[in-house]
């Protein structure tokens, strides 16, 4: 935090359930009093390396764990929580290896809203022209209503990994 004057470390955060090799911190968002991390080698549900992705609020004197997010449709290897970005009650989190409709790493990007006393999914987003291999949801941010999503890899005008 700055004093006005200097930088000094308020708190570390931690997930409540750290494992080995679970990459929390891969991606981090704030917005006013709330902040997401990411963690995209989460494992859960016997699902290796799904990820996730944590929201801890400031209650005015500490950062508290408020939520865990994860995919409704989580898969071993999504790498959900690689990216992650925060408006208001908004947190969009990309999922860059997810494979929607059989499409290898062509990658998602999920929604949550909170309303007021829980956060919940609300959408996934995936690429309109979907391709193996672009990992779409490799970076996100959020603006109020409006959600710009990276594809590293898409082949945007015939040249090969030349992103989105």
């Amino acid at each position: 935090m700055h004093d006005g004057t200097s930088w000094s470390e308020s708190a570390k955060l931690v997930a409540p359930d750290a494992d080995d090799f679970d990459y929390f911190g891969i991606s981090v968002a704030i917005d006013g009093s709330t902040v997401v991390v990411g963690s995209s080698a989460d494992d859960h549900n016997t699902f290796t390396l799904a990820g996730a992705a944590h929201v801890f609020a400031h209650d005015g004197t500490s950062w508290v764990h408020e939520a865990k997010l994860m995919a409704s449709d989580a898969k071993s290897g999504d790498r959900f929580g690689n990216s992650v970005a925060i408006d208001g009650s908004t947190v969009v989190v990309g999922a860059g290896l997810n494979d929607p409709f059989g499409f290898t790493d062509a990658g998602a990007a999920y929604v949550f809203m909170h309303d007021g006393t829980s956060w919940s999914e609300s959408a996934k987003l995936v690429a309109s022209s979907l391709q193996a291999r672009v990992e779409f949801g490799s970076s996100v941010a959020i603006d109020g209503s409006t959600v710009v999503v990276g594809a590293t890899y898409d082949g945007a005008s015939g040249v090969t990994n030349a992103g989105a």
